[in-house]
């Protein structure tokens, strides 16, 4: 069997692309660029253009440069959507994302993951620029008043992931609502007593904020003795460094008269848990220790953290989805999209 013409193989690529979503943000590359990105010279990439514009997959524009041919969209018939989130090293980043990816997979929707570094990056007016609907994880640096503006402009079909923002109008989906939080909090202090400290080294946004408020008033009204123990590391920072050195520093000063300890995120859990093995303290006999959420790792570290997993949110991600489409122009939803049934492991740092 001849092999098959490089021309073809080109057009493939380009095709394979058009298909995956990578030139929904940024445009299709000349000629030249094609042949000195798949290693051919100009004139099979000429070929390999030519046979796209033939078979109505490429398109010019009155320019000259290629676009992708309206009837090739249609054919897709995908809902182009773009997860932005914060350019930090993240277990929990990763797992929103792995989440978002496999539940829009299930669903005619093309996925692009993209990271920004600031509330007034350029990655977000492209996106806002170019795609049907924006999934979006803020980050703890404050918004801007520029950027929320964008994000609330009436073109702009933005829902933001694993916070709320429902009081600025934008449609949210929170992972981990108050009935959640309250099942883990009673089944620690049903487990530890009522002497349980709350620590957080997270960097504050809305939801570590509501966090350690519902911690507060669900121990006030439960008799709890507790101490919030607040030192936010800045955006884009290791809170587990943080969360490390600042257990360390509250042992050594014998600040801690907890049985147990609530952390706010799994990253702060791990700081506090390695803090606490470096002072021989055993992490489930003398000292409980859990994360409001985890993630799928946790199970497997030593010990296994305590928390609440992620929910199954494949129905709330389907109504984001419905919406994104370009037939429908207004949010017919509750702003606020939560699952109602919590999903709470039970560790080795709490005794189990």
């Amino acid at each position: 069997m001849a092999p098959r013409p490089k021309y073809i193989e080109v057009a493939n690529i380009i095709t394979r692309r058009i298909d995956n979503g990578d030139y929904f943000l940024k445009d299709i590359p000349g000629e030249r660029r094609i042949a000195d990105a798949t290693g051919v010279s100009y004139m099979t990439a000429r070929k390999a253009v030519n046979e796209l514009l033939t078979q109505r997959i490429l398109s010019r524009k009155e320019n000259g440069a290629l676009k992708i041919h309206p009837s090739y969209n249609r054919k897709l018939g995908k809902i182009h959507t773009v997860f932005l989130y914060p350019s930090y090293p993240s277990n929990h980043l990763n797992q929103c994302r792995s989440i978002v990816t496999e539940a829009l997979n299930e669903h005619d929707a093309i996925l692009r993951p993209l990271q920004y570094t600031h509330w007034d990056d350029p990655v977000l007016l492209e996106a806002f620029d170019n795609a049907d609907g924006i999934i979006l994880i803020a980050s703890t640096e404050p918004i801007t008043a520029h950027a929320l503006s964008q994000l609330n402009m009436q073109n702009n079909k933005v829902v933001i992931f694993d916070s709320d923002f429902t009081e600025q109008g934008i449609p949210s989906i929170q992972l981990f609502p108050r009935e959640h939080l309250y099942k883990l909090f009673e089944h620690v202090a049903k487990q530890c007593g009522k002497k349980i400290d709350l620590l957080n080294t997270q960097g504050h946004d809305n939801e570590i904020y509501r966090r350690i408020d519902l911690w507060k008033s669900w121990a006030k009204e439960n008799g709890i003795e507790t101490n919030v123990w607040d030192d936010p590391a800045p955006a884009f920072t290791d809170s587990r460094e943080r969360a490390y050195k600042l257990t360390k520093k509250l042992i050594d000063k014998k600040s801690f008269n907890a049985n147990a300890i609530i952390c706010t995120t799994q990253d702060v859990a791990v700081g506090a848990s390695r803090a606490c093995h470096d002072r021989s303290i055993q992490i489930g006999d003398e000292l409980s220790i859990c994360s409001i959420n985890i993630g799928a790792e946790a199970k497997y570290f030593y010990p296994s953290i305590t928390g609440l997993d992620f929910p199954v949110i494949n129905k709330q991600l389907k109504t984001c989805i419905d919406w994104f489409s370009p037939k429908v122009k207004n949010w017919k939803q509750s702003l606020l999209l939560t699952s109602s049934t919590p999903n709470l492991f039970l560790g080795e740092s709490t005794g189990h």
